[in-house]
């Protein structure tokens, strides 16, 4: 990749050029220390996550950004950011909190769907290679799959004696 987004306890998350380290951004402000940053694979779109659980969105334009970025509604959940992933195209931001409230937003009015009514309290979230299936690592010791469209559940991996922490969809798609 020709930029890197970076987050810091001094409450700012920036995105870089890598061949000379020059700012692309000015320094996009949160609330408290930044936790988590995600640039989308065509570098269209940033997303930032605080400490406190604010997150926000920027879209960017040959790799620059205005430094007004969106703050994402949390719908009544304030709680901590444990991963944040977009989907392949950019479109859809899939977030998981600490307290395992897993939510995919979607479209310019930051709107938004939560996953978590087939009862997983999630610990980690991921879009498949594709962009057509969600795992949810489960803190009950599973690994959901669903479709990313209609957030049906397709599979239920079993097998772990403890909570799940971390899924990850290998790069052809399979879960490995």
């Amino acid at each position: 990749g020709e930029t890197v987004a970076t987050g810091s306890s001094d409450g700012t998350a920036r995105v870089w050029r890598v061949a000379n380290g020059d700012p692309l951004t000015p320094p996009i402000k949160h609330d408290s220390a930044v936790k988590l940053v995600h640039l989308n694979q065509d570098g269209a779109s940033l997303a930032t996550a605080s400490w406190a659980g604010e997150i926000r969105l920027c879209r960017m334009r040959k790799g620059k950004s205005s430094g007004r970025c969106a703050v994402l509604p949390q719908g009544g959940v304030k709680s901590k950011v444990r991963t944040l992933h977009f989907d392949p195209e950019g479109s859809r931001l899939l977030v998981c909190r600490q307290n395992g409230i897993v939510t995919v937003h979607s479209g310019k009015g930051g709107k938004f769907t939560r996953v978590d009514q087939f009862g997983c309290k999630a610990n980690s979230a991921r879009f498949n290679p594709a962009g057509d299936r969600i795992a949810v690592a489960c803190k009950a010791g599973r690994v959901r799959i669903y479709d990313a469209g209609s957030l049906t559940p397709l599979v239920v991996c079993k097998g772990h004696r403890r909570e799940v922490h971390s899924v990850r969809f290998s790069h052809d798609g399979r879960l490995g």
